[in-house]
C-alpha cells in the first residue's frame, strides 16, 4: 500500500517537473525566472514549510522520538558518505572524479522532494523529522561539501565559516526550538506559514523540470558511466541502509523517514558548488536530474523493502 501511495505522489510530482519543462520548451519562462523562483523557494517558500510543520500538531511520542531521529540521521550521512568512497575505490576514480560522486551522493534531495513526499505520505506534522536531516545537511554542505569541491580543483581557495550561516540552517534551528518549547501561534500566523509553504512544492517541481528543458537530453540519457554510478546511488546503496538500519532497535516512525531520505535523488547543492569551486556544475548537474528522474520509480520500488 505504501509503495502504490508513494507511486501515486511520485507520479504528480513527476508531472509538475513535465509542466515546468513544457513551459520552458514553450519559452514561457526562461532560464533567469527560473533562477528568481529557485530564490524564492530558499528565501521564503522552502522555511514557510519547515515552519508550518511545527505550528499544527505533533505525531505522538515526536518528542520523544527527535532523540532517535537525531542518532538515525548521523548515522545516515556516516553511511552513504563512508559508502560513497568504497564506491570511488572500487572504481579506481581518482581525487577529482571521486570528489565529485562523493559530493553527489552525499547531499540528496532532502527539501525540494524530501519534504512535499514525507507530508503527502505521512502528513505535515512528520515534517519535523526531517527537519533534523537539514540541519545536519546544512552543516555538512558548507564545510564538507565545500572541501569536497575545493579539492575537485588545482586552484585552492580558503574556507570562510561565514558560509555555514544561512536561512536554511536558521530555520531549521528556530523550527526544532519553537517544536521543542511548544510555542504557539496565533491562527493567522499559522494559516500564513501554511499557505506560503504549500507554494514550495509545485514551484521546486517546476524549477527541475525547467532544468531538465535547458539540457542536452541526449548527452543526459546515453552516458554509460552515468549510468553506473546511478545504479549504485539510486538503487544499491539505499537498498543496503534500508536492509542494514532495520535490523536496529529504532521507532518504525523514524525509521520510516530514513527509509525515504536514503532514497532521495542528488541535491542541486552539489551542482551548486561544483559549479562554484570546480567549474564542474554542468556536469554534476546533468547526474542530478537523471537521478530526479530515476527517483520517479525507484522510491517506490525501495519502499518494498
Amino acid at each position: 500500500m505504501k509503495a502504490y501511495l508513494l507511486l501515486q505522489q511520485m507520479l504528480v510530482l513527476f508531472a509538475m517537473m513535465i509542466t515546468g519543462f513544457w513551459a520552458c520548451r514553450m519559452k514561457w519562462i526562461d532560464r533567469h525566472g527560473s533562477n528568481k523562483l529557485t530564490t524564492l523557494i530558499i528565501k521564503i517558500f522552502n522555511p514557510m514549510l519547515i515552519l508550518s510543520s511545527v505550528l499544527g500538531d505533533r505525531p505522538a511520542n515526536a518528542g520523544n522520538l527527535l532523540g532517535q531521529d537525531l542518532v538515525l540521521a548521523s548515522l545516515y550521512f556516516a553511511f552513504i558518505i563512508l559508502g560513497s568512497y568504497l564506491f570511488c575505490k572500487i572504481r579506481g576514480y581518482g581525487r577529482r572524479d571521486g570528489n565529485l560522486y562523493v559530493l553527489l551522493t552525499a547531499f540528496g534531495n532532502l527539501g525540494f522532494m524530501g519534504i512535499p513526499l514525507i507530508r503527502a505520505v505521512y502528513g505535515p506534522e512528520y515534517i519535523i523529522y526531517v527537519v533534523i536531516y537539514l540541519l545536519i545537511f546544512n552543516i555538512l554542505a558548507y564545510t564538507y561539501g565545500i572541501w569536497l569541491a575545493m579539492g575537485m580543483s588545482d586552484s585552492r581557495r580558503s574556507f570562510s565559516p561565514v558560509l555555514m550561516v544561512n536561512s536554511g540552517l536558521v530555520i531549521c534551528v528556530i523550527a526544532v526550538i519553537c517544536f521543542l518549547a511548544r510555542v504557539r501561534f496565533p491562527e493567522p500566523v499559522v494559516s500564513f506559514c501554511t499557505y506560503m509553504g504549500d507554494c514550495a512544492i509545485p514551484l521546486s517541481m517546476l524549477v527541475i523540470g525547467i532544468s531538465l528543458a535547458q539540457s542536452d537530453l541526449k548527452e543526459l540519457f546515453f552516458d554509460k558511466d552515468t549510468y553506473i554510478f546511478l545504479l549504485f546511488r539510486m538503487i544499491l546503496l539505499p537498498a543496503a541502509g534500508i536492509l542494514l538500519f532495520r535490523l536496529l532497535p529504532f521507532h518504525s516512525d523514524v525509521y520510516s523517514i530514513f527509509t525515504l531520505m536514503i532514497s532521495m535523488p542528488a541535491a542541486t547543492i552539489g551542482g551548486m558548488l561544483a559549479q562554484e569551486f570546480a567549474g564542474r556544475g554542468n556536469e554534476a548537474s546533468k547526474i542530478i536530474l537523471l537521478s530526479t528522474v530515476i527517483s520517479v520509480f525507484s522510491i517506490p520500488l525501495l519502499s518494498l523493502l
